[in-house]
């Protein structure tokens, strides 16, 4: 890659993470979008107000892009329990969500792959093992009270909650006796699984990242030569034709990430609702037998994982609503409509012939469908027009682009970045000009080509 191209790639990236911050920004505090909201970073906003809100406007809510989100129990046991739903897409593409910096083994794969991993690690996580296990983890939660006590006074998510995870799954692991280290690393990629909002943080990640495969591959390699009695010996005992070395490496890396984050968030949330009823707190410290019902109920009533994401692998009812398999999403946001389908006047030299969204210069760009790119390029008074193909023979034009993202034998999904918003070509200002064209022949009106999708433009 020519140093030229690096620097092309590197301002794709920088740009592409700040419009997207910029973008959720606007939506969550100037169009009060509930979902956006929910997972704006800058705001802290109680979660569960945002949920109550969501409720109230029905059991599935659609989010910006044109997904559904929801908050209803049986909804989504309906859909974690549904094969017709899946963590990624069906055919291995790339979805919303896909995130390049981390590879999550069992948490992005389908069955029957994440039904093989899963039960060739099984071996390594028998009850009889885990009951072994026990005294280590009791053993980490004295020494570290016992420190609390001497101090007297202290931070319980500094000085237990977070070491705590720690000191027991690197002993778990096999991993070396550096519990410093450890904690900043899972600390730095659990926070990117909750996106990336700026260069800063995507250089940090990827650092983090590759610190701990580089840790786990020389740990893997010793354990292969000479086991020991922790869960990484008795997984790389299961590395064969079956489990590769890939991917044994990616589910020792989640054990430890995993078994983190989740953790001190789990303390902190059950330590904050104990303090705030009292009645409960004194009923635990009168009875510490209780102690493990209520770890169930703070599990059941204020999760460390609160969000999770399915796609559709089959068009499928949900809520009274169709899923589509290929569900079509808006092209952009933080846009307003400018010129609508069928308009005449002296800004054109025939009616128009799409729908114009109006947005900043070098907003993104999104493909409403999934389909193949067969045109990029110059195109007159469209100015850089990108060609996408819907496996029906439908052409989606995107015109006058400042750049573009993608190129001619792309197979993309909706959602995917194609390029950015610009003012190439015959135009008043940066927009968008998408025209639907059934068959690649004449066009039809976007607007009610996307309502027909089911989405609000």
């Amino acid at each position: 890659m020519s140093r030229a191209t690096k620097y092309l790639t590197a301002a794709k990236f920088v740009g592409g993470v700040y419009l997207a911050r910029a973008q959720i920004a606007y939506w969550a505090r100037v169009r009060r979008d509930l979902f956006s909201r929910l997972i704006y970073p800058a705001d802290r906003t109680d979660p569960y107000e945002i949920y109550e809100l969501m409720r109230a406007r029905g059991p599935l809510l659609p989010t910006r892009l044109g997904n559904y989100s929801t908050t209803s129990h049986r909804l989504s046991s309906e859909v974690l329990r549904s094969r017709n739903f899946g963590v990624s897409p069906a055919d291995g593409g790339e979805d919303l969500i896909h995130q390049d910096l981390l590879d999550l083994s069992l948490l992005t794969l389908n069955p029957p792959d994440h039904t093989r991993i899963r039960r060739l690690a099984a071996p390594a996580f028998t009850p009889r093992r885990m009951t072994g296990f026990r005294p280590l983890v009791d053993q980490a939660i004295h020494r570290l009270l016992d420190r609390c006590e001497q101090d007297r006074e202290f931070d319980l998510m500094a000085a237990f909650a977070s070491p705590l995870p720690i000191a027991v799954m690197t002993r778990l692991l096999g991993l070396p006796d550096d519990p410093a280290r450890f904690r900043r690393l899972g600390s730095t990629i659990a926070q990117g699984l909750d996106g990336i909002w700026s260069l800063k943080q995507a250089k940090v990640l990827s650092q983090a990242d590759a610190e701990l495969r580089d840790t786990f591959a020389d740990l893997l390699s010793r354990r292969a030569e000479d086991p020991g009695d922790d869960l990484v010996s008795a997984l790389v005992q299961q590395q064969g034709a079956a489990l590769n070395k890939h991917e044994l490496a990616a589910l020792v890396r989640l054990l430890l990430l995993a078994g983190f984050e989740t953790t001190v968030n789990a303390i902190g949330n059950g330590m904050r609702w104990l303090l705030a009823d009292r009645e409960q707190w004194e009923l635990l410290v009168a009875d510490p037998s209780r102690a493990e019902a209520v770890a169930e109920e703070v599990l059941r009533f204020d999760p460390p994982v609160q969000q999770t994401v399915r796609v559709a692998h089959a068009d499928v009812e949900l809520g009274g609503v169709t899923i589509a398999k290929n569900q079509w999403v808006l092209p952009t946001t933080g846009y307003h409509l400018t010129a609508r389908f069928g308009m005449s006047g002296g800004l054109w030299s025939s009616n128009h012939t799409g729908l114009d969204f109006a947005a900043p210069s070098g907003t993104p760009i999104v493909a409403v469908a999934d389909g193949t790119i067969t045109k990029t390029g110059y195109d007159g008074s469209y100015g850089n027009k990108t060609v996408e193909t819907l496996k029906d023979g439908t052409e989606i034009w995107y015109c006058h682009q400042s750049v573009f993202s993608v190129q001619p034998g792309d197979r993309i999904r909706g959602g995917h970045r194609i390029g950015s918003i610009g003012a190439t070509g015959n135009v008043t200002g940066p927009h968008l000009h998408l025209e639907v064209r059934p068959g690649g022949g004449d066009p039809v009106d976007p607007y009610n080509a996307l309502v027909h999708q089911g989405l609000k433009p």
